[in-house]
């Protein structure tokens, strides 16, 4: 039986050495750059299509992947070769290998403007991190769990809107629509420490408390079932 929490479906604590929010890497750049940090199994043909559509529609942006082995030559080609295929040229994606301390790996998403979300699995524990940092996530929601867990996620801090996507052409439209938005980025940039850490997605007293309360109603209805 699939049982459903009211809210958020898990809870976060953000780390304590953690570095700080970096300034928007747009406003230095004069380009918006995208990334990817999620485990590189999940990423799928159709997630690349997207994202070169993405990087198509909105001029002279970058993209960075960061995953293992990242640094040898066949796996970087490997990459570069899915994103050529889709018209974009090879220079404009930046692969970055695994960072040896947890703080790196947190500072380099400060490189980021927008993540991008893989589907149908979404990254969980990352797209927290990723927020933490202040940066913005652009998923999109399927109907299976591993596929609505960005949409858990961001809904539970107030930007369901990045997550009201279904098709894959939405989803490219979200993230387009979200780089040219550079005041709201900036905002955000600002705002999503606080943002977690006054909503659900921090609460682990109230995610306790809703797990408490399915476990008697749970309860309740089996010793209902025995009579």
């Amino acid at each position: 039986q699939l049982v459903r929490l009211p809210q958020v479906f898990l809870c976060y604590a953000p780390p304590p050495t953690a570095p700080d929010v970096a300034p928007l890497p747009l406003e230095r750049n004069g380009h918006v750059t995208f990334g990817s940090f999620n485990r590189t199994m999940k990423i799928t043909a159709e997630a690349i299509a997207a994202w070169s559509q993405i990087l198509v529609q909105v001029p002279g942006s970058r993209l960075v992947m960061k995953g293992v082995g990242m640094d040898e030559p066949e796996t970087r080609e490997h990459w570069r070769a899915q994103f050529r295929a889709h018209g974009v040229h090879g220079d404009r994606i930046d692969l970055v290998t695994l960072a040896p301390k947890f703080e790196d790996h947190l500072a380099a998403m400060s490189a980021v403007d927008i993540a991008l979300d893989t589907f149908p699995y979404n990254g969980t524990t990352t797209t927290c991190e990723t927020l933490w940092m202040g940066v913005p996530v652009v998923t999109l929601t399927g109907d299976t769990h591993v596929a609505r867990m960005g949409l858990s996620i961001l809904d539970a801090i107030g930007l369901s809107d990045l997550a009201q996507a279904t098709t894959t052409t939405a989803y490219v439209e979200t993230a387009v629509k979200l780089a040219g938005d550079v005041e709201r980025l900036r905002e955000l940039r600002a705002r999503l420490r606080e943002m977690i850490l006054s909503s659900p997605l921090a609460d682990a007293a109230r995610l306790a408390r809703q797990i408490e309360s399915a476990y008697r109603t749970l309860w309740r209805e089996w010793c209902a079932d025995r009579r």
